[in-house]
């Protein structure tokens, strides 16, 4: 089969800052851009209800016409840079361009980097995961783990045409049987198990890794050689992000776990396509 090509991107997010001296901040933007292709594609949020549950009373007016200035701004910007009007190198460039780097209350984050294999769905993906979910602007539970899969997670292995190839694989260990929904062996058993970390409750988070972290030590007691892929949604506090890595990660001889982000999801599918030599 023909190889798909992956499309790069790098994103930045908005974020609106109550108060400089606290460090709080709220995303409440996206900015989408590859620099190769020009593409460009901004989302501001269209309500305020969750600044006021952070801030209390607010100027939501001025806020929301702020917002859709900026949009306009940066659609404006766009049509420039398809017609080769300017050109830019990486986002910042963009960005800066229309938000100067200060200590305003809106303000972009760091970019950061990632692939895809259709630009459109990177961008609402990434918007309804980091801004859409929070916002209330989508009619989404709570995200658990089946909607890491379906929503998330499940496309990447679909474009490699796998998902087809994923069954249900019980592991039975020294003194449990572990069901994974969504495994394929190819000399080794691979398996593909979506959890999130995005949890109301930070003491959850904590329960959730070192149940899983126990799981994966009990996995370790199996002789059959497993590759588990970890497919996480994980938690916006960057101290709980390191513990999944440290806890959740191992590597030996009979037994290998990666943790994936959606940043990675698409090579990590691409890359067990290439294994299952038999597609």
């Amino acid at each position: 089969m023909d190889k798909i090509a992956k499309v790069t991107y790098e994103y930045q997010l908005l974020r609106y800052r109550h108060d400089v001296a606290s460090g709080e901040f709220v995303n409440i933007g996206l900015v989408y851009f590859d620099p190769q292709t020009g593409f460009l594609r901004t989302r501001m949020t269209e309500k305020y209800s969750r600044l006021s549950h952070f801030y209390g009373q607010i100027s939501g007016e001025f806020l929301l016409k702020s917002l859709k200035a900026l949009q306009r701004t940066f659609s404006d910007l766009g049509k420039k840079i398809i017609d080769k009007q300017l050109i830019f190198n990486h986002i910042e460039q963009v960005t800066t361009t229309i938000l100067p780097k200060d200590d305003n209350t809106l303000f972009f984050a760091e970019s950061s980097k990632g692939f895809h294999f259709d630009h459109h769905k990177a961008f609402e993906s990434l918007y309804e995961r980091l801004i859409g979910q929070y916002s209330k602007e989508t009619t989404e539970p709570r995200h658990d783990d089946h909607y890491a899969w379906t929503k998330i997670y499940k496309q990447y292995f679909d474009e490699q045409k796998i998902t087809k190839c994923l069954k249900l694989h019980q592991i039975k260990t020294q003194s449990d049987v572990i069901d994974f929904d969504h495994a394929v062996k190819n000399g080794i058993w691979h398996c593909v198990q979506p959890l999130s970390f995005d949890l109301k409750k930070k003491q959850d988070i904590k329960d959730k890794i070192y149940r899983w972290s126990g799981l994966v030590n009990e996995l370790q007691t199996v002789e059959e050689t497993h590759h588990i892929y970890l497919m996480l949604l994980m938690p916006s506090d960057e101290q709980l992000c390191n513990l999944i890595q440290q806890k959740l990660t191992i590597k030996q001889s009979n037994l290998e776990v990666t943790v994936v982000t959606e940043q990675d999801a698409g090579d990590c599918a691409y890359k067990l396509k290439k294994k299952l030599s038999y597609l």
